[in-house]
């Protein structure tokens, strides 16, 4: 349906970036649906992922949670609730009719409650420091083209 993809990490759990999207999308005034799909077992076994499908373009919200060594540490030390997890977007869109897209993406990036590209906040990607310098280059040249 869609013949390119995006996909960037956000520093901002899955039900927040959910959110988000659900509210800058109806600001827009745009339809859209929401979808859910089985866990994406690389990133979480878990959670459900959700897929905001518009006629222009599908966000899917994956849930990324601590690395198997991480999960087993943070439950052994009972400290596993404090770890909410953040998103993986991959995001489908026809790049002929996605105008939008970088607008809502910029307003996600603006009303985010903290800079979506600092995922070494995060447990899990403390160490990621080239990992979150792609993922910053990647918004920039995505959103400010």
């Amino acid at each position: 349906m869609f013949n390119r993809k995006w996909e960037v990490y956000a520093n901002i759990s899955q039900k927040e970036a959910l959110q988000l999207f659900k509210q800058i999308i109806g600001k827009q005034g745009m339809d859209y649906k929401i979808e859910k799909a089985p866990p994406n077992i690389m990133y979480d076994p878990n959670n459900e992922q959700f897929i905001i499908k518009t006629k222009n373009f599908s966000i899917n919200v994956i849930y990324v949670s601590n690395d198997p060594i991480t999960r087993i540490f943070a439950n052994l030390l009972g400290t596993a609730h404090n770890f909410k997890g953040i998103s993986f977007l991959s995001i489908g869109y026809n790049k002929s009719n996605s105008a939008e897209l970088p607008i809502i993406l910029r307003k996600f990036t603006e009303m985010s409650p903290e800079s979506p590209w600092n995922i070494t906040a995060y447990p899990r990607f403390r160490f990621a420091v080239l990992l979150q310098l792609i993922t910053k280059q990647k918004r920039k040249r995505f959103l400010y083209k």
